[in-house]
């Protein structure tokens, strides 16, 4: 089934959702189906680096961020900001991803573990854009403290993947070497197709320079 064809009949019925919330009056709700609508059109893509619809996914996050102000949902504006940080992130806006993306985390202090370890991770990858890769190395230790925490195999072993790209980036390549190997030990594990993506930096990261004359 071609990747972007679940994503496109979702969208069919949170759109009717939608009206659905719309019409009872239920403003939250339309902000849950407006977040879930960015998350449609975020997945239509293959990875962090190939997102076509981004402007869509952050259109989306926009509405439900508005929407969970007006309800006073305060988790839900959390992860409204955070998403509103990712996409703009994803645009090549880091710069403008980080501010969202702070106020965030203020919010979801005291409200949710899995949404401080995502939000660290968007905070983390904005750096890493803007080539702060010491701030983005930090920012990615909390979030990698926090999947630990919540024993989220899967997400432990994304970050500490991306957690030696940016060691890869400050030259301390024993460092990315050791997260990479530590990341694809967990993805092979899980029987994640993300262990090729490793498998393939190990892979560059080991092969010797090629010779000039």
């Amino acid at each position: 089934m071609p990747a972007q064809q679940i994503p496109t009949d979702a969208r069919t019925h949170l759109w009717r959702a939608l009206d659905l919330h719309h019409e009872a009056g239920d403003v939250v709700g339309q902000a849950h189906t407006h977040i879930k609508l960015a998350m449609t059109w975020w997945r239509a893509g293959n990875s962090r680096d190939d997102q076509p619809h981004a402007d869509k996914a952050l259109d989306q996050a926009r509405h439900a961020l508005e929407l969970y102000r007006t309800a006073g949902h305060r988790w839900g504006e959390a992860n409204a900001l955070n998403a509103v940080g990712w996409f703009q992130v994803l645009l090549g806006r880091p710069q403008e991803a980080i501010s969202p993306c702070r106020a965030a985390l203020a919010l979801l202090e005291e409200l949710d573990l899995s949404g401080r370890a995502n939000t660290w991770d968007s905070i983390a990858y904005a750096h890493h854009l803007l080539g702060q890769h010491t701030e983005a190395i930090t920012c990615y230790q909390h979030s990698l403290d926090l999947y630990r925490r919540l024993g989220d195999r899967f997400f432990e072993a994304d970050i500490i993947s991306y957690l030696g790209d940016a060691y890869h980036a400050v030259g301390q390549p024993e460092l990315a070497r050791a997260a990479w190997r530590e990341a694809l030990v967990i993805f092979d594990g899980l029987d994640h197709p993300d262990a090729e993506r490793v498998r393939t930096q190990l892979v560059a990261l080991d092969s010797p320079p090629p010779r000039t004359r």
